[in-house]
């Protein structure tokens, strides 16, 4: 479960039919709102994980669980699942520590995601 992303990233997706710019722009497009939309959804998370508020912790994990999973990011998926079935069970647990495991993986898939637009031609611009 502390299994982390591995240190590069690609696209989870075929691009075949699509010209390089368009292939650049959707790319990019992905990228950006999937890190907004963590960004956020990992603030709440901590914030639900402070409040014991079960019910949130289990919809956001889904969420981000989804997210990452469209996205590749396997490392995420898993620890979203677990937190996810752990708050829909009830199960006591430290979830501001699975958070914080949760957003150390983010950061990870983040960079990833980073170094992959620095090293891809179209997206460095």
């Amino acid at each position: 479960m502390d299994r982390l992303p591995t240190p590069s990233w690609t696209p989870p997706l075929s691009l075949a039919g699509f010209t390089a710019a368009e292939q650049t722009a959707l790319i990019r497009e992905l990228i950006e709102t999937f890190v907004q939309d963590g960004e956020r959804q990992i603030g709440l998370l901590q914030a639900a994980a402070a409040a014991g508020d079960a019910k949130a912790l289990a919809r956001i994990s889904h969420s981000l669980k989804g997210s990452a999973q469209a996205m590749g990011a396997e490392a995420m998926v898993e620890l979203a699942r677990s937190i996810e079935d752990s708050a829909r069970s009830g199960t006591q647990r430290d979830y501001a520590a699975e958070a914080a495991r949760l957003s150390a993986a983010f950061e990870q898939v983040r960079a990833a995601m980073l170094a992959y637009c620095s090293s891809a031609p179209g997206l460095n611009g």
